[in-house]
């Protein structure tokens, strides 16, 4: 995949995303906050890639104690 190409779709085979005991709403929040952390995405974008507003993803990070690395 070149730079230019962009993934539409992350397929997790279900016997993994069942292994780690998250919904898909969930695991979405934890790759936004993850790649937000790693200064990998704004927030604008993290929060929604998490599917939440402003002041739901700033919860997230807080639960989290999270800040940019």
């Amino acid at each position: 995949m070149n730079s230019k190409t962009a993934m539409k779709d992350l397929i997790i085979p279900y016997p993994i995303l069942e292994s780690i005991e998250f919904s898909a709403d969930e695991l979405k929040i934890e790759i936004a906050t993850y790649l937000y952390q790693k200064v990998k995405l704004s927030m604008g974008k993290a929060k929604k890639l998490a599917g939440l507003t402003q002041i739901e993803f700033q919860k997230e990070l807080a639960k989290k104690d999270m800040q940019h690395e």
